[in-house]
């Protein structure tokens, strides 16, 4: 899935269904929002702050339902840390699959 096919998403996707939930949530939706609006525009050094915006809401710990979205998200900071705009699109794009996923195993979809 491509960046742009996630940015239609978003009105029916794990994101717009995440922002009914809390202030902390809502949160993390807009970083999360904030990191693909980056993405797509290469502006890298925005993706960077959003992310650790975003790693700042995160619980210290999470079950094995998230592990594979722990490991897309290392790969984001990763590429973002990197500079490398290709990879943290493509691991943005696995990271919102998984969460698709993941979100109706924890039942966030609403």
């Amino acid at each position: 899935m491509s960046i742009l096919s996630i940015a239609s998403a978003l009105g029916s996707g794990v994101i717009s269904r995440l922002t009914s939930q809390s202030t902390p949530l809502q949160k993390a939706t807009q970083d999360f929002s904030d990191i693909l609006h980056s993405l797509q525009a290469g502006n890298l050094p925005a993706a960077k702050k959003a992310f650790v915006d975003l790693q700042k809401q995160a619980p210290a710990s999470a079950s094995s339902v998230l592990s594979p979205i722990k490991q897309d998200l290392s790969a984001l900071s990763a590429a973002i840390s990197t500079g490398n705009i290709s990879q943290a699109q493509s691991a943005f794009s696995q990271f919102y699959l998984d969460s698709s996923g993941a979100g109706s195993e924890l039942n966030v979809s609403g």
